[in-house]
């Protein structure tokens, strides 16, 4: 007995190993991700020309520049205008210190001059690596704004605040917007619905198959009508939580895959050995392990395929 299990477990481990190596495609009707940022100005004093963004960045950054000399896009701004040579807690400007920064500095006023906007990292294509944007939002997130008059001199500088972090239930769309009067900030985030809409169907399809292996898998071991319907429903229980959990969790999908399906793993040979007393050990270890690991190998497989791909 012994042995047909220690064959089992090196017949099984490989397959599980290169299942959860195997590389997963990121889904291309994912919404893509924000390129730029914009901030929207109410109340702008007409001595205000332009606004630039403060970020903490030091010398030793690999981002660093002395001076990005293509946004000197005025013949009043050079590089000892204020702006260029400001720094004060860290803080300096990302249009002239962030090397190769792609920005707009220059305020536009539309709406009868109540409405006004900037422009940062716009123009630039999304590559396989971070864009500027992206940059912003997973290693600058404190910043401030800078207003400045035509010669780069600072008007005022606002507070502090952050970008808003990634996350899997809200966007960021790229838009701030500043009020002068009040200094009041608003960072403007909406519900991710892509994330929840497919999420439910993540977990309600997956759910399902899952179910569906272990419990053909039950009745392949040949297991009474009444201990299938019991695989059944304690399989609804454990992948209903370990979907949801997917959802929920800020880990990897390799991580979460270890860490719960070793969970689903020791939590069903438990509920069995509880609930089927009748039923030898080894069997119910035998039919644990193949059942898990079939329901994982082939989700793992099938979230590799063209269709499957939309699911991550």
């Amino acid at each position: 007995m012994k042995k047909q299990f220690l064959k089992m477990v090196a017949f099984i481990l490989p397959i599980t190993i290169a299942a959860l190596l195997f590389p997963l495609n990121v889904s291309a009707n994912a919404p893509g991700p924000a390129n730029s940022l914009s901030i929207e100005l109410t109340n702008i004093p007409e001595t205000v020309v332009f606004a630039d963004l403060l970020i903490i960045i030091d010398k030793g950054d690999k981002n660093y520049t002395s001076v990005n000399e293509n946004n000197l896009i005025s013949n009043d701004l050079t590089s000892n205008s204020e702006i260029v040579l400001y720094s004060e807690n860290g803080f300096e400007s990302f249009t002239f210190h962030y090397k190769g920064a792609s920005s707009t500095i220059k305020i536009y006023k539309i709406y009868d001059d109540k409405y006004s906007y900037v422009d940062f990292c716009k123009g630039l294509e999304y590559r396989e690596y971070f864009t500027q944007y992206e940059d912003l939002l997973s290693n600058y997130r404190n910043v401030k704004i800078a207003f400045l008059d035509s010669r780069g001199n600072i008007i005022s500088v606002s507070e502090k605040f952050k970008l808003p972090k990634e996350s899997r239930w809200t966007i960021f769309a790229g838009y701030i917007q500043y009020d002068f009067d009040s200094g009041k900030i608003d960072l403007r985030t909406h519900i991710n619905a892509y994330f929840i809409i497919f999420g439910v169907i993540y977990l309600v399809f997956f759910t399902i198959f899952s179910v569906g292996i272990e419990t053909l898998i039950a009745v392949i071991f040949r297991f009474r009508r009444k201990e299938v319907g019991l695989v059944a429903a304690v399989n609804i229980l454990t992948q209903g939580l370990m979907r949801l959990l997917y959802l929920l969790l800020p880990l990897s999908y390799f991580a979460a895959t270890i860490i719960l399906e070793a969970l689903v793993y020791i939590s069903e040979y438990i509920i069995f050995r509880k609930k089927m007393p009748e039923v030898k050990p080894s069997k119910i270890l035998y039919f644990t392990i193949v059942a898990n690991t079939a329901s994982l190998v082939a989700g793992l497989i099938f979230l590799s395929s063209r269709i499957g791909s939309l699911f991550i």
